[in-house]
C-alpha cells in the first residue's frame, strides 16, 4: 500500500506548481506589473491586526524581528513576479528554489554561527550549479539578468526565513508568530501605495476589472496555501519515518516537472504568457539542472 504522506506530499507539489503557473499567467496577462501583483497579495494581511490581540504581543525586539521576516518575505515575492513575467517559469521557479538553502546556510553561518560542513558545502555548490544551468539560454549562454532575479528573490527569501526561525524559537506559540510575522507583509503593500500612488490609482480607476483580478488572484493564493497546509501535513503525519524528510523534500523535483508540463499543455491557449523552450538542447540543459538540484535537496534534508 503506497503510503499516505507520500501521496500528500506528491498532491502538495501539484498545488504549489498550479500556483507557481497561475502566477505565471497572471503576472503575464491579468496583471501586468508586479508591484500592483505584491500590493493585492499583501493587502488582507492588514486585517491580521485583528487577531494579534487574542494571541497575545510579542516583546519589541522579537515583534520587530516578526514584522521584518514579513515585509521581506512578500518584497521577495515581487522580485518572483519579476522573474515569472521575463523568463520560463521552468527557469525561475527551480533556479530560486535552489539558491534559497544556500543563502540560508550562509546567512546561518554569517550571523547565527552555525557551522557548514562538508556536506552541506557540496550541496551548495550542487545547488549553485544547477541554479546556473537552468538560467542558461537556449544557446547555452549564461542569462544574466534570469539568474540575478533569481538570486534576489531566493536571498530576500532566505534572510525572511532566517528571521521567522529566530522569531519562532522566542515566541512560545507557533500561531501568534505566524500571525505577526504575516501581518508584516501588509507594510509592503503601503510601502507601495506611498512609492508609487500610480498603482493605488490605477486599481480605484478600474473597479470592474479589478475584481475579475482579484478574483482570479485570491482563487491562486488559496490554492497555494491549501499546497502548503498539505505539505506540513505530510511531514506531520512521517515525523516517525527517518527516511520521509528526504524524501519529501527532494520530491520538489516533483513540482519542477508539473510546471513544465502545465507550460507544454498551456503554450497553444497562452502563447505569450508561456514561452517555454521545448527543444531537445532546452529539455536536455532543464533536466540536467533539476537532477542537480534534488541531487542538492536530497544532501541536505539528509542533514535534518
Amino acid at each position: 500500500m503506497i503510503m499516505l504522506w507520500l501521496i500528500i506530499a506528491i498532491a502538495a507539489y501539484f498545488l504549489l506548481a498550479v500556483t507557481n503557473t497561475g502566477d505565471k499567467l497572471l503576472i503575464s496577462h491579468v496583471v501586468s506589473d508586479p508591484k500592483e501583483y505584491v500590493f493585492l497579495v499583501g493587502l488582507p494581511l492588514g486585517f491580521l491586526v485583528i487577531f494579534i490581540p487574542f494571541f497575545g504581543w510579542l516583546g519589541p525586539r522579537i515583534a520587530l524581528l516578526a514584522l521584518a521576516a514579513g515585509f521581506i518575505f512578500n518584497y521577495g515575492l515581487y522580485w518572483l513576479y519579476l522573474s515569472l513575467k521575463n523568463f520560463d517559469s521552468s527557469q525561475a521557479v527551480p533556479a530560486i528554489s535552489g539558491l534559497v538553502p544556500v543563502f540560508t546556510t550562509l546567512l546561518s553561518f554569517l550571523f547565527l554561527g552555525e557551522i557548514i560542513n562538508w556536506y552541506q558545502g557540496s550541496a551548495i555548490i550542487l545547488l549553485v550549479l544547477g541554479s546556473v544551468l537552468i538560467s542558461l539560454s537556449s544557446k547555452f549562454r549564461l542569462d544574466k539578468k534570469a539568474l540575478a532575479y533569481a538570486a534576489i528573490a531566493a536571498f530576500l527569501f532566505a534572510t525572511a526565513f532566517v528571521l521567522s526561525r529566530e522569531v519562532f524559537r522566542a515566541s512560545g506559540s507557533f500561531w501568534q508568530a505566524l500571525l505577526w510575522i504575516k501581518f508584516g507583509g501588509f507594510f509592503v503593500s503601503l510601502a507601495i501605495g506611498a512609492f508609487w500612488p500610480q498603482v493605488l490609482k490605477g486599481l480605484i480607476g478600474r473597479p470592474t476589472a479589478n475584481a475579475q483580478k482579484g478574483f482570479w488572484l485570491y482563487l491562486n493564493q488559496f490554492v497555494g496555501i491549501i499546497a502548503n497546509i498539505l505539505q506540513n501535513f505530510s511531514i506531520w503525519l512521517s515525523s516517525g519515518i527517518a527516511i520521509a524528510l528526504p524524501v519529501i523534500n527532494a520530491l520538489q523535483g516533483v513540482q519542477y516537472i508539473f510546471i513544465m508540463l502545465f507550460a507544454w499543455i498551456l503554450r497553444r491557449r497562452f502563447p505569450k504568457q508561456m514561452e517555454e523552450d521545448f527543444s531537445s538542447r532546452a529539455l536536455l540543459r532543464k533536466i540536467s539542472g533539476l537532477v542537480l538540484l534534488c541531487s542538492g535537496l536530497i544532501i541536505f534534508a539528509s542533514l535534518t
